[in-house]
């Protein structure tokens, strides 16, 4: 089995915060991290935008997420797992990442 990292990018349906899942093959475990680039992005946009997008209410809403590891026997568990907390997963494209 090749050793490779699953990313998507992906808005969190209740907060509307980027995020970025990662899931190894390898270790079988799914981890979450807050798209900090997209993020920069949209909140330099407050000119522009009419209300605050991301607030840091929705951001702390995110923490919780982003502070565990959860288990996923195969890249299928992943995208239901996504699919339990409302993402429609075929809007997401996962990159495959090898690892040496």
């Amino acid at each position: 089995m090749e050793q490779a990292i699953f990313k998507a990018h992906f808005v969190h349906p209740l907060t509307d915060v980027p995020l970025i899942i990662l899931y190894n093959n390898v270790t079988g475990l799914i981890a979450f991290e807050r798209d900090e680039e997209v993020i920069k992005v949209i909140s330099s946009m407050k000119d522009i935008i009419p209300e605050e997008i991301i607030t840091e209410e929705k951001l702390s809403k995110t923490d919780h997420i982003c502070r565990s590891t959860y288990p996923a026997g195969s890249l299928e568990d992943v995208k239901e797992l996504l699919e339990t907390i409302g993402i429609n997963t075929k809007h997401i494209k996962f990159q495959m990442i090898y690892l040496h």
